[in-house]
């Protein structure tokens, strides 16, 4: 094998260790360019998924916010009507038994209702913490119309 032979031997295992090279360059390549990609596909995911449990968080928050308001002012009605009519009562401002009936019934209805209200409160506060489930059954809407329009 001549010198020439030798130098062309050498030129081609030359070129195969480049071509080899290039390949684990494109290989290596290849590999960090899916992991970047995977990575951000990740990423994004987590950011969709912590923005959807912030929302709903946000939506809890918000909800219990009304939650307070409205039985703040659900609790506040009954009481006015009870004070209202035990100071009528106390301070002699009704001169007919039927008026003075008429306010007792009044304390009374109104005392049940903020007693409903109250077990609502605490059932909610159940049903929240998983001790209590719903019981839904039929009921008389004439009934409770009834008792909503004397609520008024």
């Amino acid at each position: 094998m001549g010198f020439k032979s030798l130098q062309v031997a050498l030129a081609g295992l030359k070129v195969k260790a480049l071509a080899a090279l290039a390949d684990t360059g494109e290989r290596r390549f290849q590999n960090n360019l899916t992991i970047v990609l995977l990575t951000l596909v990740l990423i994004s995911l987590g950011v969709f998924l912590s923005a959807k449990q912030i929302k709903r968080e946000l939506d809890m928050a918000r909800m219990q916010t009304d939650f307070a308001a409205n039985v703040s002012h659900e609790l506040r009605s009954p009481i006015t009507q009870i004070r209202l009519k035990g100071e009528m009562l106390m301070l002699g401002m009704f001169d007919e038994d039927v008026e003075r009936e008429d306010a007792y019934q009044a304390i009374v209805r109104e005392s049940e209702r903020l007693s409903r209200l109250v077990d609502n409160v605490l059932d909610f506060g159940a049903i929240e913490r998983g001790l209590k489930q719903y019981d839904l059954r039929p009921a008389d809407l004439a009934d409770t119309v009834h008792r909503a329009i004397d609520i008024v």
